[in-house]
């Protein structure tokens, strides 16, 4: 019996170590960018109010800045045109890669051409 108990002890300890890290989708993010659309942006994710979330984005983004883009879980992505910084986007989605192209589309519709992504996350991540 008392061999029994160890053993299972032991398979359940193995089984929650190759688990991955649970992802919670009940966490805030925020984007900020400064008003006139140049290098200064803030990203924050995984936080437990918007509130918070906001108030990180601004802190890194510094003076001049606004927030963007708002998200309560799943991903987001904010996307520029490379050397010009006032072609931009951003977007949000479930996955990474969605997220992704939706910044990327919006940076093509305002004539962006050499685009690429400056900062993207997902909560919970």
């Amino acid at each position: 019996m008392r061999m029994t108990v160890l053993a299972l002890c032991a398979a359940t300890l193995s089984l929650s170590a190759a688990m991955p890290a649970q992802a919670y989708d009940n966490q805030y993010a925020a984007l900020a960018i400064d008003y006139n659309a140049g290098d200064a942006y803030g990203w924050a994710v995984n936080h437990y109010s918007q509130g918070d979330a906001d108030a990180a984005a601004l802190r890194e983004c510094g003076k001049g800045c606004r927030i963007v883009l708002r998200f309560y879980g799943g991903c987001g992505a904010y996307a520029v045109e490379r050397g010009n910084n006032s072609l931009y986007g951003w977007g949000k989605a479930s996955t990474k890669e969605a997220a992704q192209s939706r910044a990327l589309a919006e940076v093509y519709a305002r004539g962006g051409r050499d685009n690429v992504v400056r900062v993207w996350g997902c909560n919970g991540s």
